[in-house]
């Protein structure tokens, strides 16, 4: 009886958290969107590809530096422990400390490459503000350091209420600053503003609006080592994962202007707002859940795994590809003559988004189960294939090469997903079969 009400429990949050993830991202993404299309109505474009860039950095050299606190804390057996939430926390801020100065270093790096003109007059690296933009960045990491552990406890535990109540007002609060400032200064300066902002925002309600122990400083040698045994390879995968993915852009930043990379970045607002849907649901949701099933044993995981795959691939593939088939449409209502290739560019990474789910499922379980070293190799080989894609098809079709370059290596990353799973009993072909034939009829259609 204890059993079936744990899981009668277990199923009413999964449920509830699954529709305030969705219902909160899709309020975010309103928020980001309108914030854009007012912004791109009171800055030029080259503004939106050196800050897209500025980001690009700064999110990679994070996720260079990412030992999993957060996945710790809801996959391991201790993970509501004070003294483990608490050693977590002061790793967490020694990160952040790190961090500032690691972009601090780069910015002047840049600095010093563009006196030399290392790079072309029209890349987006020589941009004059850049440097001065990731100087002033570098705190976003700093702050984030001390955001409380509650907000990793409560995605333990599927409690999501007041953490989305912090990540929209946090936004709102950010994006207010914003068009207020681009209103009175059309400068890349208040996009810069309203981003830290935000982040400084979402630290500050992370300690007093979520319920729970405040964190203070505390060092457990022997939880420290626990930490970073299965960090390690979060570590590891995290970089492969970023390089292979948004940190693509930096390779792009290269081989496109920089107006072509903000076109390439307002796409991204749409393509990756779905993904960025189907990430949290991940990371928020399925990951907790197969934690939980997981420490019961892998035959549980397997089936927990087939139930939440079938039901979420049936919803989340026809999403991508409909985006896909309104692009120019919808580029063309919401934008200016100026931005009309944003819905050609649109087209194909929302088919790319399509692709990108069906590993996403396995490299969950993995991480679920607790072998991180599993995940680091699929993120090395996700990498070296998509910057293969990109490479091989900007040289060879261009812009749109690039592009379909990047949804093909994909489709072999899946392949080899599926061969490293094969007898774990976590592969569903039939349902798999079926989205990627969908997939790989829209991209003949397009």
């Amino acid at each position: 009886m204890k059993r079936k009400t744990t899981s009668t429990s277990l199923q009413s949050r999964l449920k509830s958290a699954s529709f305030l993830v969705a219902g909160s991202h899709v309020t975010s993404q309103v928020i980001r969107l309108g914030g854009n299309l007012a912004m791109t109505r009171l800055l030029v474009p080259e503004m939106f590809g050196v800050m897209a860039l500025a980001n690009t950095l700064l999110i990679g050299l994070a996720l260079f530096s990412d030992l999993g606190i957060r996945q710790s804390i809801i996959q391991n057996n201790r993970g509501m422990d004070s003294n483990f939430l608490n050693t977590a926390w002061s790793l967490q801020i020694l990160r952040g400390s790190l961090l500032m100065l690691m972009v601090l270093l780069l910015a002047v790096t840049i600095s010093s490459m563009t006196q030399v003109q290392w790079f072309s007059s029209d890349s987006p690296y020589s941009a004059p503000a850049l440097p001065y933009i990731l100087g002033i960045l570098s705190l976003s990491p700093l702050i984030q350091g001390f955001e409380s552990t509650k907000l990793a406890t409560a995605n333990r535990q599927l409690y999501f209420k007041r953490v989305i109540f912090i990540e929209i007002l946090s936004q709102i609060l950010g994006l207010v600053l914003m068009v207020g400032w681009a209103l009175v200064n059309k400068s890349i300066w208040a996009l810069v503003a309203g981003s830290l902002l935000s982040t400084l925002m979402k630290t500050f309600l992370s300690h007093i609006v979520l319920q729970g122990q405040q964190n203070k400083w505390h060092w457990d040698t022997e939880m420290f080592h626990e930490l970073f045994h299965y960090g390690k390879w979060i570590f590891l995968s995290t970089m492969f994962s970023y390089l292979g993915g948004r940190g693509l852009r930096l390779i792009q930043g290269i081989l496109v202007t920089v107006e072509t990379l903000a076109f390439l970045h307002i796409a991204g607002i749409f393509a990756w707002g779905l993904g960025a849907l189907v990430g949290r649901i991940s990371g928020n949701i399925v990951f907790p859940v197969f934690s939980d099933a997981a420490r019961k044993g892998n035959k549980e995981l397997s089936l927990v795994i087939h139930k939440l795959q079938a039901k979420m691939l049936l919803i989340i593939i026809p999403c991508f590809l409909f985006l896909s088939l309104i692009s120019n449409g919808l580029i063309e209502i919401l934008y200016d003559d100026r931005y009309t290739i944003v819905g050609d560019y649109l087209s194909i990474m929302a088919i790319n988004g399509a692709v990108a789910v069906l590993p996403m499922f396995y490299q969950d379980a993995w991480l679920a189960a607790g072998d991180s070293r599993k995940a680091f190799v699929v993120s090395g080989v996700a990498m070296v294939l998509r910057i293969t894609g990109t490479c091989v098809g900007f040289f060879a079709y261009g812009i749109e090469g690039l592009l379909y370059g990047i949804g093909f290596s994909t489709l072999v990353l899946y392949v080899f997903v599926v061969y490293m799973t094969r007898e774990k009993g976590w592969v569903n072909l039939k349902v798999d079969s079926g989205a990627i034939l969908l997939i790989l009829f829209s991209y003949l259609c397009n």
